[in-house]
């Protein structure tokens, strides 16, 4: 099985997020769901209007979250920053 080869304890999944809260709460509950989490999530935000920071301090205790919030950081910058924030292998 693939979850046999993979060790999602070595996964850090990257979000880019503009405005779109709704989106954001369907993946992080996807996220959630699943039976095994990753190291962490690395959200990028590109200086959204919405409240995007408060979701994420009142959403996450069981899994490692790292914020960082850019001007102008568009998908394709904001997967690079959130690359560099990364601490897992994947």
């Amino acid at each position: 099985m693939l979850t046999d080869k993979l060790n999602l304890e070595n996964i850090s999944v990257i979000i880019p997020v503009k405005d779109n809260l709704s989106s954001l709460k369907n993946i992080i509950n996807a996220i959630k769901g699943q039976s095994l989490k990753p190291l962490e999530i690395v959200i990028v935000d590109s200086s959204s209007n919405e409240d995007i920071e408060q979701f994420i301090i009142n959403s996450f205790h069981s899994i490692h979250v790292h914020y960082e919030k850019r001007k102008k950081a568009y998908p394709g910058k904001a997967r690079n920053i959130g690359y560099k924030f990364s601490k897992g292998k994947i």
